[in-house]
């Protein structure tokens, strides 16, 4: 269910998000509207020749000052793609053990699909299906976006997002990544560790596996 990479010798300070979702009282089906994240962000990742937009709900503008940040932790939704609740109740129990939130980075990817223009102004944005079981693709099993002009993986937002905290004029205070994920998102995220190789360029400040 849950991933967790180091950029500096973490020891035994890990964030107490490792029960994410597992906490009685703390998790995304019973979080009110009111603590939900009210808009996500719509930010830019990918390369210079191949830059696209995705969704993300968080503390922090994307473009903004990251320098204070020392632990960045990512939150995936499951089935239902409401990274806004996921967001919530990571929020919550962030608090709930007094974490300092100027030091934290908190981001809830969110992984649209079609059907998500309902309720959602979608409009340029990469869609994906909706999870499915065994073979049938889906935003959980790495699969492309429907809609985009080149083949497009959901874990192509995990790479960037990821790469994107190596960056250490922008994190230079970064010790820590927490990737969490639920449902689908657990499911993701444990793919995306099997498949990717982003491990091994973590590994550039840190001796330890």
């Amino acid at each position: 269910m849950i991933l967790i990479k180091n950029i500096l010798s973490m020891g035994s300070r890990l964030l107490p998000l490792l029960l994410l979702l597992n906490v009685p009282g703390i998790n995304a089906q019973n979080v009110t509207a009111d603590t939900a994240a009210s808009s996500w962000q719509r930010i830019e990742l990918g390369s210079a020749a191949q830059r696209y937009p995705f969704a993300i709900y968080s503390n922090k503008p994307w473009a903004g000052d990251m320098r204070g940040v020392k632990n960045a932790v990512l939150v995936f939704h499951g089935q239902s793609r409401n990274g806004d609740d996921y967001y919530a109740a990571a929020e919550k129990l962030l608090n709930a053990v007094s974490a300092n939130m100027d030091e934290v980075l908190l981001i809830a990817p969110n992984f649209f699909a079609p059907q998500d223009a309902k309720k959602h102004t979608l409009d340029g944005m990469p869609l994906w299906r909706t999870s499915g079981s065994g073979n049938q693709p889906g935003w959980n099993g790495g699969w492309d976006a429907v809609n985009w002009p080149w083949p497009l993986s959901s874990f192509q937002p995990l790479d960037d997002l990821l790469n994107a905290f190596l960056e250490r004029t922008r994190f230079p205070q970064l010790e820590r990544i927490v990737v969490a994920g639920h449902s689908g998102g657990g499911q993701i995220v444990h793919r995306y560790a099997v498949a990717c190789l982003f491990h091994s360029a973590m590994r550039w400040g840190n001796s330890a596996t």
